[in-house]
């Protein structure tokens, strides 16, 4: 309520002296010119979905056909969802391989980033009550992969990926 209307005007409210900062805030308010952007992007946002649902099938194609699910296990869809793959996370099957294959992919300049943070084991959450020991958290910060998927991204790049992927489990 009152708290958040503060933080998003840098933490300031009115006081004795007339406006103070009472928390430590920012400025969550969007500008007029990311508003227009945002507003031109929705009216977008169909063709957008479907062409990374593209690279994203393209992807899965080329995991399967390349032999590589015992190694890696590429994101599911459900049938009552449609996914928009705002990222295209696999499941690294070998324990303690993503790293070591992102630095691979690193070495080859393909830039990966991490699947998802846990966020149980984030500094900000410390304290943070928690039902258990949030197994499966901890397994996908540990496993999940972020492979490239922007509206750049060709075919022949997206093969070039999944054939180093083969080459570092095939090895």
């Amino acid at each position: 309520g009152e708290k958040v209307r503060f933080l998003k005007k840098f933490g300031l409210k009115a006081g004795d002296k007339g406006m103070e900062f009472f928390y430590i805030g920012t400025n969550y308010k969007m500008s007029d010119i990311l508003g227009a952007i945002g507003l031109v992007q929705l009216r977008k946002i169909e063709k957008i979905i479907e062409e990374r649902r593209a690279k994203a099938e393209y992807y899965t194609t080329l995991i399967k056909k390349s032999d590589l699910e015992e190694y890696i296990a590429p994101p599911q869809e459900l049938p009552e969802a449609r996914h928009t793959f705002q990222t295209y996370a696999c499941y690294v099957k070998i324990e303690g391989a993503r790293d070591k294959l992102r630095q691979f992919l690193a070495e080859h300049n393909v830039e990966t980033q991490i699947g998802t943070f846990a966020l149980h084991l984030q500094p900000a959450f410390k304290n943070t009550k928690k039902a258990d020991d949030c197994k499966n958290s901890r397994l996908l910060y540990e496993n999940l992969i972020a492979l490239p998927l922007h509206h750049l991204l060709t075919k022949e790049q997206q093969e070039f990926i999944i054939d180093l992927i083969k080459k570092f489990f095939k090895k």
